[in-house]
């Protein structure tokens, strides 16, 4: 009975309604989609110039690769993995203490990591500083026996 009596306003009250809700979405919606911004033209770039520095390292090309990242860098001083790839680029440069900085102060922030004692390793090996490489490959292998693999 009570359905009866609702029943001839129930298809223009659900119409209504639907129209309120479209309406509301509608609103939160941007007005034009195509000139919303999601990453800044800042961070594009440095993805780009990123992309190049990775290319150029890939090419054995170190002093350019070193100078992509440098200019990541100026644009995201704070990106670990940009400061990582200065330092391997100037690593593999033979810009043995550079690279060094840059690593032990990577490391500072996340001393668990195998990875960086290993780029530190290898820059004392390439140096023939052996008894300095030897020490960091042994931290490496200690944190693998501790399980901190990552």
């Amino acid at each position: 009975m009570i359905f009866r009596k609702y029943s001839r306003f129930s298809g223009r009250f659900l119409r209504a309604l639907l129209l309120v809700v479209l309406g509301i979405s509608g609103c939160a919606l941007p007005a034009d989609p195509e000139r919303q911004d999601f990453v800044s033209d800042s961070e594009l770039e440095a993805v780009n110039i990123t992309r190049e520095g990775m290319f150029l390292y890939g090419q054995s090309r170190y002093p350019e690769a070193e100078l992509k990242f440098r200019q990541a860098l100026y644009l995201f001083p704070e990106a670990r993995n940009l400061q990582l790839n200065l330092a391997l680029a100037l690593l593999r440069g033979g810009h043995f203490a550079d690279s060094r900085a840059i690593l032990d102060q990577l490391l500072e922030q996340d001393p668990d990591s195998i990875e960086l004692r290993l780029e530190l390793a290898e820059s004392y090996y390439l140096e023939l500083d052996f008894e300095k490489a030897a020490e960091y490959y042994n931290q490496a292998l200690d944190l693998i026996g501790e399980g901190q693999l990552g």
